[in-house]
């Protein structure tokens, strides 16, 4: 389950957007709870609450800075951020490094006397704390967005899409009811589900390109070939390397997977064998 629910966050925490999201949000976090709970005797009577909120800013900071820092140097380790139990190692490295990075700020300020055994243990104690709490939060957001992301928000999108050729030609497609897009030289076949046993199949004259710059806003289509899209809702896990099964009713109809676009299918199955 860790290992299920880790990737779920590695997914989102790879984005570079999402990766500075989360460092920023985690060492905002940290300030407010630092300041709110006084933990680590950091306070004394002789600071003011200006003064106490300046001083766990110092806190703050500590754990973003080791993150990235770790970060920075795992990108030498080329299985950091495809192999969860490395990334794991890493993840305990970090709360390993906040935890003594906490305890030599304790010891600058008051050397000898501030620490003992049991305050060091609280002080890891602390450090597990403040990860999970970090860490739960954008897991959770990041298992909504993986999920998001493969099938779309489709309460909130048209089912019908009008699909411009390249001429004048125009033909009306149910988003929910079409399995994939085929190229064949300038034209692209269209393939549906309908009432008969066999598929429905339509061409329009037009790049497959030009079709998946039309079917961008709905996220359940992806590239997987430089001549096939295929929806997503009707995939089925791999059974052969180089291909993509698509379920309909009782068929299974196999379509293939180029190099180029087999990172679009990693994201697909994140629970690698």
């Amino acid at each position: 389950m860790i290992i299920k629910n880790h990737t779920y966050f590695l997914w989102l925490y790879n984005s570079p957007r999402y990766w500075w999201i989360y460092h920023f949000g985690s060492g905002m976090f940290i300030w407010v709870f630092l300041t709110i709970t006084q933990p680590f005797g950091i306070y004394n009577n002789n600071l003011s609450i200006v003064g106490l909120i300046l001083f766990v800013l110092l806190f703050a900071i500590i754990w973003p800075l080791i993150s990235m820092l770790v970060d920075a140097v795992s990108t030498f380790w080329k299985r950091a951020r495809v192999d969860i139990g490395s990334n794991l190692f890493l993840w305990f490295l970090k709360i390993a490094l906040m935890a003594h990075a906490i305890y030599w700020v304790r010891e600058y300020f008051c050397p000898g006397t501030c620490i003992d055994l049991k305050e060091y243990g609280e002080i890891w104690m602390a450090s597990l704390l403040i990860y999970t709490f970090t860490y739960i939060p954008f897991l959770l957001y990041a298992r909504y967005r993986y999920y998001h992301s493969m099938v779309g928000d489709l309460k909130s999108t048209p089912d019908i899409l009008v699909l411009k050729g390249s001429i004048k030609e125009q033909l009306s497609i149910e988003l929910s009811g079409t399995l994939y897009f085929q190229s064949d030289d300038n034209y692209v076949d269209v393939y549906q589900i309908s009432d008969a046993p066999q598929l429905k199949k339509d061409v329009l004259r037009v790049t497959l390109s030009d079709i998946e710059n039309q079917l961008k806003p709905f996220p359940q289509f992806i590239r997987i070939h430089r001549s096939v899209i295929i929806n997503t809702i009707f995939v089925l896990k791999p059974e052969k390397k180089g291909s993509l099964i698509l379920v309909y009713k009782d068929r299974k109809i196999e379509v293939p997977v180029s190099r180029s676009f087999q990172t679009n299918v990693d994201k697909l199955f994140i629970h690698h064998k």
